[in-house]
């Protein structure tokens, strides 16, 4: 089997890898919305045993600092150590993210929502056919996908790092 490492977004902590996947079909990707319902799947750390986690994506905030740093989604499903790089499912069955934190206590998860992601790709890849089948052929375009349900105010803190909500 051959993976490989196609690019790394260190502040997202989201790589994109390369499978051969021996031509079998793909998962639908679809953009995050606010208010979906969603199914979170990953490994406890602890036992190494498959887990998932069910509720609702309930706001679209900046990890840092609006426009330069990762778009993420923030979500009522509880998490554990060990989840985070698994799949984020929409109640449609497609992906529309990757679980990259979560906050035991608070029962929050933080995920990258697949519109960042599909922007990011597009850009590591120069791909324009790419983005434009994915519905995003800029910064501005992935922004104004994700400001569609992103609330106006600004709140939130998980764990060590804040999630600032962008004022779009």
């Amino acid at each position: 089997m051959m993976v490989r490492v196609k690019a790394y977004n260190p502040i997202c902590d989201v790589a994109i890898i390369y499978h051969d996947n021996k031509r079998r079909a793909l998962p639908r990707l679809e953009a995050a919305n606010k208010g979906e319902q969603l199914n979170m799947y990953g490994y406890n750390a602890y036992t190494a045993m498959p887990t998932s986690s069910s509720g609702t994506v309930q706001e679209f905030g900046w990890w840092k600092q609006p426009g330069t740093s990762c778009l993420m989604g923030l979500s009522n499903a509880g998490g554990i150590q060990g989840m985070s790089g698994g799949p984020v499912y929409g109640k449609d069955g497609a992906i529309i993210g990757v679980l990259t934190a979560t906050h035991p206590k608070r029962r929050q998860t933080i995920f990258v929502p697949y519109q960042n992601i599909a922007q990011w790709v597009a850009q590591e890849i120069n791909d324009p056919q790419f983005a434009m089948r994915n519905g995003v052929s800029s910064e501005k375009d992935a922004l104004a996908i994700a400001s569609t349900n992103a609330p106006q105010t600004t709140a939130a803190t998980t764990g060590a790092s804040p999630l600032v909500k962008s004022v779009l």
